[in-house]
């Protein structure tokens, strides 16, 4: 065995009763570890190259003393027998992981105009998919595999095939079918026909209808007059159905509806829907002229809401939102303080691919600039797409871009971040070799979680000395 740590591990040295101790976290692994100056000098000596003897040699320790501290380090993950193991059990910030879900837009046509609509949807565009065309897409998605699918538009109730594609893949397939609407549309009948489809689709619909406020001024004021009311009605007929745990709420922050976070939380908590999702506004589609310091809130207000957020209690509805600019270590909000692992941001590129009404392919969502199109459905397939030259270049480039960001090139927290989301980057800059918008709102949580666990040792040493 010859005993392997990270090379560029987090080490941040705190004092405890006036003894020295350290921090020490794997970027690669996001596992952590508070340890003494022990345990750091045997992580550095821990470089692959040396045996277990001639690492105890160099520290001048008993073999039985450094067999006992590598078991420990090896347990905790921070240590692994060599480097090949390393290399297997790390997490890279851009991975190139299978496609698990598809986002589909099956029309751009709408029949409202939101302010912000980062598509700009509107009227119905020439040459849009064709029926067998879409299912066609929805078949490269394993039959009764569980994978979603997400259709959206424009509006995809206003296709005139919208519940046969969803009951060909929600039934016929077996896949997880999210629609996401603006709901004007969900009369009587339609509710009707979405509640018999749930109920005969092994994995179930979603329903994630868009608002833009706790009131009707709030709401309105992006979507339209009376839109509010409607959706209100729409949400009404649905939960009547018994399909109050099929519904999402979906709202993007701005300036304008930040105050209402605690609203929006009554008002979907009183409902019992499944879900609350809080989205950040982009600076594309109707809003390209716009940036992000114009229409977004402030870093001071995405941190509150994050601290309101991990204090809610969870109890009939489930939150989500990009309050950590995208760090992940919690299974079941994203990010939480009390996780066992060290929160990164990690890129996984094409997990979820955006197609287009012509079917036009970009990896991610966030993405919608013609440059960032690497393929199209109705020329090959996407396991080719996924293949070929001009995803590969992204993958690259999104790959390396850290190196070329200059604020990432002093930030001790460059590893775990990677100068955040390259589709936000580049849509707020036109630049990929740029840091996103939510820098400072991760460095804020990264600081924190590592705070939290120092203060939460520091308790535990205090309050096993009292007990003593």
């Amino acid at each position: 065995m010859q005993p392997y740590a990270a090379r560029d591990l987090l080490v941040r040295t705190f004092y405890l009763d006036g003894e020295q101790a350290f921090f020490i976290a794997d970027p690669n692994t996001q596992r952590w570890i508070i340890g003494n100056q022990e345990t750091r000098d045997l992580l550095q000596c821990a470089d692959g190259l040396q045996s277990e003897r001639q690492i105890a040699e160099r520290l001048a320790a008993s073999p039985g003393r450094t067999e006992e501290l590598l078991g420990l380090l090896i347990n905790e993950g921070l240590v692994f027998q060599d480097k090949t193991l390393f290399r297997k059990q790390c997490m890279p910030l851009v991975c190139d992981r299978e496609i698990l879900a598809l986002h589909l837009e099956i029309t751009n046509q709408c029949n409202l105009r939101c302010t912000h609509c980062y598509l700009s949807s509107g009227a119905k565009k020439k040459n849009e998919l064709g029926l067998q065309e879409i299912m066609d897409i929805i078949d490269q998605l394993e039959p009764g595999s569980g994978k979603k699918l997400c259709i959206t538009g424009g509006e995809p109730l206003l296709h005139p095939d919208f519940f046969n594609i969803i009951e060909y893949a929600a039934v016929t397939r077996g896949l997880e079918v999210d629609i996401y609407t603006n709901a004007l549309l969900i009369d009587d009948e339609t509710a009707a026909r979405l509640q018999d489809i749930r109920d005969r689709a092994p994995f179930g619909i979603n329903i994630q209808i868009s608002i833009e406020g706790a009131d009707a001024e709030t709401n309105d004021m992006v979507r339209g007059k009376g839109v509010f009311d409607k959706v209100g009605q729409a949400v009404n007929r649905l939960i009547n159905r018994g399909m109050e745990k099929n519904i999402v709420l979906f709202v993007c922050l701005t300036k304008d509806n930040i105050s209402q976070f605690d609203a929006l939380v009554t008002m979907a908590e009183t409902l019992r829907i499944k879900a609350l999702k809080f989205s950040q506004w982009q600076k594309q589609g109707r809003t390209y002229e716009t940036s992000w310091a114009d229409k977004s809130p402030t870093s001071e207000e995405w941190i509150h809401c994050g601290h309101r957020l991990l204090s809610y209690p969870h109890r009939d509805t489930i939150l989500l939102g990009n309050f950590w600019g995208d760090l992940k270590n919690d299974s079941h909000l994203g990010f939480g303080l009390t996780g066992k692992l060290f929160p990164k941001l990690v890129c996984n590129l094409k997990v979820a691919p955006r197609i287009d009404c012509q079917g036009n392919v970009w990896s991610c969502q966030v993405f919608v600039d013609q440059a960032s199109i690497v393929g199209n459905t109705r020329k090959t397939t996407l396991s080719q797409i996924f293949s070929d030259r001009p995803y590969k270049n992204l993958f690259r480039l999104c790959t390396e871009r850290e190196s070329h960001i200059t604020e990432c090139a002093t930030c001790q927290w460059k590893s775990f971040c990677g100068g955040g989301c390259a589709g936000f980057a580049y849509a707020e800059n036109e630049n990929y070799h740029m840091r996103d918008f939510f820098c400072s709102i991760r460095t804020y949580w990264l600081e924190q979680f590592l705070t939290h666990k120092i203060e939460q040792y520091k308790l535990q040493r205090w309050s096993a000395a009292a007990n003593f």
